[in-house]
């Protein structure tokens, strides 16, 4: 997966939401540019340990070869479809209707649905852009790992005694196997 369209400038978590949950150690001041580069990288952490997008984010995926009928999408949720490609030699990368295209369960495994027609041009690379993550869906357990990762990392830097990141590395983990996306398949052929 590769992305195609800006990063998001505010975290899914809000320092609000972060503050609430984060007291900060007796003494010690708030950097808020600190808080929020915190929070947008465990968002990409999270992000990525749960192949789930939190906010909308265009990206661009390859699909196999092979002519095949159906394509779980390696990560979900699905929220609109910009274009299918194939590669043909000598002219590069060519545009598909989408009119062929069909969705299946784009919020929960996410699959693309092709007409016959369509099939028939997926013997090459299929390149896909799209547009992954609903703002509106995030899972209360991925925002909880947000929180978690980040004051993980923002302990370690105020750590005046031995840092025990075991604890809170076992919550986040627990937290993302709850949400983690698997998909089921690969290719259809029929």
């Amino acid at each position: 997966m590769k992305f195609i369209g800006q990063t998001p400038l505010e975290p899914a978590v809000s320092l609000e939401a972060f503050r609430r949950a984060t007291p900060l150690p007796e003494g010690e001041t708030e950097d808020e540019d600190l808080l929020t580069e915190l929070l947008l990288t465990a968002c990409e952490v999270v992000e990525t340990a749960c192949r789930r997008m939190m906010l909308p984010r265009a990206v661009e995926l390859m699909a196999p070869a092979g002519g095949w009928r159906r394509w779980w999408l390696p990560v979900t949720p699905l929220f609109s479809v910009q274009s299918l490609a194939v590669w043909e030699e000598g002219s590069g990368w060519t545009e598909l209707n989408l009119a062929g295209l069909g969705i299946e369960a784009a919020h929960d495994e996410p699959q693309l649905i092709l007409s016959d027609a369509l099939r028939a041009r997926t013997r090459a690379p299929v390149r896909l852009q799209c547009t992954v993550g609903d703002a509106d869906r995030i899972p209360r357990q991925m925002r909880q790992a947000v929180i978690l990762q980040a004051r993980e990392w923002l302990d370690a830097g105020f750590a005046l005694d031995e840092f025990k990141a075991q604890r809170l590395t076992f919550g986040f983990d627990r937290l993302v196997r709850q949400v983690r996306y698997q998909r089921p398949g690969v290719v259809a052929q029929s």
